[in-house]
């Protein structure tokens, strides 16, 4: 017989067995251990645990350095604030890094449309970019209100804004300015009196100067009764 009339060599076939069969049971001596059996809920667990640990230490380096590629790619609203917030406040204002904050500042809308100091930076974008608020800043302030009217993390900010934007203005967004200076004028009686004498813009000066003394009376008011 020739090589080329032999059959082909058996190849070695893998099997995966789960457990012993029966001969291998009988054939384990008496007293030999057990085969260690896989342990799959333990190994799952361990795999989650293992996935979760490196998503939260991929979202830490996100907002820990924001700058970095980490931040970039970060699924966290927070993360893309600050990221737009870097770029604001320690790059020129110019066309390219407003565009840049703006876009970063989209993509945290994106993940959390209620942020409202996001809405809030697309107006103060809008003011830098044509050196006044337009009809878009406009409707971002609007948008903050919506929002969260009452603040309260971004209130004192977003007052000042205003009434330094005051001839912008619709008169509704007068009104909301007005009662969110209202509800927190109990806590924040000196920071509003002193931020009323130091807008710059002379609709807005006089606006606040006017609300602060109703305040003031309404106060002096009650304490007589």
């Amino acid at each position: 017989m020739s090589e080329e009339d032999l059959p082909p060599a058996p190849r070695p076939v893998r099997t995966v067995r789960i457990g012993e069969t029966r001969r291998e049971r009988k054939r384990r001596p008496r007293g030999a251990p057990l085969p260690r059996k896989v342990n799959w809920i333990a190994l799952t667990a361990f795999v989650m645990a293992a996935l979760t640990f490196v998503g939260a230490g991929f979202l830490a380096i996100g907002l820990a350095a924001p700058d970095s590629v980490f931040g970039a790619l970060s699924p966290l609203s927070l993360a893309h604030d600050r990221r737009a917030d870097h770029i604001l406040d320690g790059r020129p204002h110019t066309p390219a890094n407003l565009a840049l904050a703006k876009q970063e500042t989209w993509a945290a809308l994106n993940q959390s449309p209620a942020d409202d100091a996001a809405w809030l930076r697309l107006a103060y974008i809008d003011r830098l970019a044509h050196g006044r608020l337009t009809g878009e800043g406009t409707t971002w302030l609007e948008r903050s209100y919506e929002v969260a009217p009452f603040g309260p993390e971004t209130s004192f900010w977003r007052v000042r804004f205003a009434w330094e934007n005051w001839d912008a203005l619709t008169p509704e967004l007068r009104r909301q300015v007005a009662d969110e200076v209202r509800v927190q004028w109990p806590t924040r009686k000196a920071d509003y009196q002193k931020m009323s004498v130091a807008i710059a813009n002379p609709s807005g000066r006089l606006s606040a100067a006017l609300m602060v003394a109703q305040l003031r009376a309404a106060d002096a008011l009650a304490a007589g009764k």
